[in-house]
């Protein structure tokens, strides 16, 4: 029989068979919501902090009532994420944690305004993950397609409006790849499907431009510029073109569950010789990764 897991929702751990969302909640009509993706290792969470602050800044951006999400902060910093993981037996295993936040349950107000007195809705989930098969891919790397016809339509903001990045990922594995990399109308390069990348040419390392109407600024990604920073190594933020990556010296993709992973192959172009270039090694010994 399987096991039944344990969820957090609205203030309360509940089993997950009993965690009832109303089928009125704004974010399932509308994807009117956000979300993070933690990681956890032996009942510790990595970069709580930095989720939770790029949480907030989403949830001002949306336009949610942020005072009434105080709870969810306050049961967070009193361990509801470290008691959720025990809960449900993952504390001494490497998991992933997903907060969801959506604007909640609204009859409708002037079209698809939200009423103003929406209360939030907010869920937290646990799941494991296969550490030796990331392990494997931090070592070996990935191979990647271009995505073109459509783009995440809230850049920027990790909101529910994530049907664009479903479909790119979808679509990648269809071409036997593990990710899919936006590009735009304009050739430009923004981000993976659940990834941001980086590139290396000439020992400089480069990343597209992030915030507002490019990528997602990356937990994971930030640590790589801390890194590359205490390493002395130069780093651009750029417009990147295909022909930027396909002619590389070495590539590699960031996510808080992989971390660091080299990109060795990009549709049929092989980049450092289809195995993890030197300085992307570098960057994974010296990450700082709890």
């Amino acid at each position: 029989m399987k096991k039944r897991g344990v969820v957090y929702l609205n203030g309360r751990c509940v089993r997950e068979d009993k965690a009832l969302v109303s089928v009125f909640d704004r974010g399932f009509t509308y994807g009117d919501g956000l979300f993070e993706t933690m990681k956890a290792q032996a009942g510790s969470v990595a970069f709580k902090k930095e989720h939770l602050a790029r949480l907030k800044k989403g949830i001002r951006a949306l336009r949610i009532n942020i005072s009434a999400i105080k709870p969810l902060f306050d049961d967070i910093n009193n361990g509801a994420l470290e008691a959720l993981l025990e809960k449900n037996r993952l504390d001494n295993a490497c998991a992933s944690l997903r907060i969801s936040v959506t604007r909640g349950v609204s009859d409708q107000w002037q079209g698809h305004a939200p009423s103003p007195s929406c209360r939030p809705t907010t869920v937290i989930t646990t799941k494991p993950i296969d550490a030796k098969a990331i392990a494997l891919c931090q070592k070996q790397g990935v191979a990647a397609v271009y995505i073109t016809g459509y783009a995440p339509l809230t850049a920027g903001i990790k909101s529910l409006n994530f049907l664009p990045n479903v479909l790119g990922k979808g679509e990648a594995i269809r071409r036997g790849a593990m990710e899919g990399i936006f590009i735009g109308k304009d050739g430009l390069i923004s981000e993976g499907t659940s990834s941001n990348l980086f590139i290396v040419k000439d020992n400089v390392l480069k990343t597209p431009l992030s915030g507002p109407g490019a990528a997602l600024p990356g937990i994971m990604a930030a640590k790589v510029h801390q890194a590359a920073a205490r390493l002395d190594i130069m780093v651009k933020v750029s417009r990147i073109r295909a022909s930027d990556l396909e002619s590389a010296d070495e590539s590699f993709i960031t996510n808080s569950i992989l971390e660091v992973v080299p990109l060795i192959r990009i549709e049929k172009k092989t980049i450092s010789n289809a195995k993890r270039g030197a300085l992307t090694a570098l960057i994974q010994k010296h990450m700082g990764l709890p």
